[in-house]
């Protein structure tokens, strides 16, 4: 059987000074409006990124990658890189 969480003691303070909340009704307002760069998915679509671009580096400095480059006309396939988890 689940029980439900305890109360956070500041929020539930916090609603309780609050004369609305004490006479049974609580209003919450919301805007809707553009989210820009900070979203978790802007966020997480960066973080990716930027761990791409450092696999992508890290290969490319690689002495024995270099060396199958020079020797072997080798050649990296765009997007094949993934970073380690």
């Amino acid at each position: 059987m689940l029980t439900p969480p305890a109360p956070r003691p500041r929020l539930t303070h916090h609603f309780s000074n609050d004369p609305s909340v004490r006479f049974g009704r609580l209003v919450v307002e919301f805007t809707v409006g553009a989210a820009g760069d900070s979203t978790l998915a802007a966020h997480e679509t960066r973080e990716r990124e930027a761990r791409e671009r450092s696999a992508v580096e890290a290969i490319d400095s690689d002495p024995f990658v270099r060396e199958v480059r020079e020797h072997l006309d080798a050649r990296l396939v765009e997007g094949s890189v993934r970073p380690l988890p």
